[in-house]
Formats: C-alpha cells, sequence, structure tokens
C-alpha cells in the first residue's frame, strides 16, 4: 500500500511525501517548471554530490515514462537520496534548465535504470541530454544471476529478481494518460516508485561492487 501525503501545492507543480507500505518515505517534487527543477538539481548536487576528487559514483534512479500515441518522453524521473524529482517533460514552461545538462554530464553521479541503454540514447535523441555515466541494471541482472532473459528485463521483472518486490501498475491508467499535465496521485506514486526502485537496485549493484558494467557517453 503507498500513501500520498501533499505537502505544497503551487501553479507549476507540487511537493508531496509518497510513503511506501515498507516505510519509505520519500519526497516528491512534481513539476514543469525548469525554475523549480534548477532548484531540484541544486539541491541534490549540494547534499549528494561526492568531492570533485573523489572516484566514488553516487547513484542516481533513472526512468522514464512515454506518453501515447506518439511515443514521446513524457516524464522524467529521478531519484537520490530520500528525494524524488517528476519532470513533465512534455508540459514544460521552457527548454530544461543548463544545470540539468550538466548534472547528467557530471562524472561523480552514475543514473542507473532498467533498459537504461535505450534511455540515455532517447534522452539525448529528443532533448540533448548527454549521460556521462550509466548502468544498465538489466545487464547486471543478467551477469549477477547468471541469466540472459534479464538482459533486457523491464522494471518491475528486476524488482521481483533481485529484491523480491512486486510492483502493482495502476492499470486501470492508459499509457496516454502519462501525458496529462495533471497526473493522477497513484501514477504520480507509481511514477516516484519506479524511480526508487531503480536506485535500491543500484545500490545492491554498487554494494556488490559490479561496476565493470558502468556506460560511459561521450
Amino acid at each position: 500500500m503507498t500513501f500520498y501525503q501533499p505537502i505544497a501545492q503551487f501553479a507549476d507543480g507540487s511537493i508531496a511525501e509518497v510513503t511506501f507500505e515498507h516505510g519509505n518515505r520519500i519526497f516528491t517534487t512534481n513539476t514543469n517548471s525548469a525554475d523549480v527543477v534548477t532548484r531540484s538539481i541544486n539541491e541534490a548536487v549540494a547534499i549528494y554530490g561526492p568531492p570533485p576528487i573523489s572516484r566514488v559514483h553516487q547513484p542516481v534512479g533513472l526512468h522514464i515514462q512515454r506518453s501515447l500515441p506518439y511515443g514521446a518522453i513524457a516524464l522524467l524521473q529521478l531519484f537520490v537520496g530520500k528525494h524524488c524529482l517528476l519532470y513533465q517533460l512534455m508540459h514544460r514552461d521552457a527548454w530544461p534548465p543548463r544545470n540539468l545538462y550538466t548534472f547528467f554530464k557530471d562524472e561523480r553521479f552514475c543514473f542507473t535504470g532498467a533498459s537504461a541503454e535505450e534511455v540515455v540514447p532517447a534522452l539525448q535523441r529528443e532533448f540533448g541530454f548527454k549521460v556521462r555515466v550509466a548502468l544498465d541494471l538489466g545487464h547486471v541482472a543478467s551477469r549477477r544471476l547468471g541469466r540472459e532473459d534479464l538482459r533486457w528485463a523491464g522494471l518491475e521483472q528486476l524488482a521481483m529478481e533481485m529484491m523480491r518486490i512486486e510492483m502493482m501498475r495502476p492499470d486501470e491508467f492508459p499509457q496516454s494518460a502519462w501525458g496529462q499535465r495533471a497526473l493522477p496521485l497513484q501514477l504520480v506514486a507509481f511514477a516516484c516508485a519506479n524511480s526508487f526502485i531503480s536506485y535500491e537496485l543500484s545500490r545492491i549493484v554498487f554494494n556488490h561492487g559490479l561496476l565493470p558494467f558502468l556506460y560511459r557517453g561521450s
């Protein structure tokens, strides 16, 4: 069960606390505003960024949602620490802020997600984001568990195989619902869960030292 507690509502987004049944409490910012994204990224870098001389990578959960009928990226989901940022790219009020581009290129952060090998080029193709360091969780799971079928597994399957967590997809909403400007609370909570699981899976990977699978972009 997931609990959604609004904290603040403003013209270009909202902040809420999402609590999962295992007790994880996530502060979630849902916005289409470049200014709000700028502040969120600045805070993430200030709080979670390793020292410049450090060789440690701070994992960042990465996930996207596409909207039908054209399949464009509608929602960018980022998770680090206890904070989740949901950036509604389809309804953005301006071009994405410069510090988001810098964040993606910062080698201190490793962006991890299911099918990251497909997501990373899509972000560059549609918005010009160049992700410098990324980790495809499916590739890691495949090697770690010796199962080739997991190489292209989705996040829900990876969560079950590696964490024994069943993710409950809100089936009552069609894929086109991700293109709505006012996302239903169930979708906000599910999007938060997606990026949270991506982050938690990456922590498992990092704790086991499985970093030869890092993808380094240009």
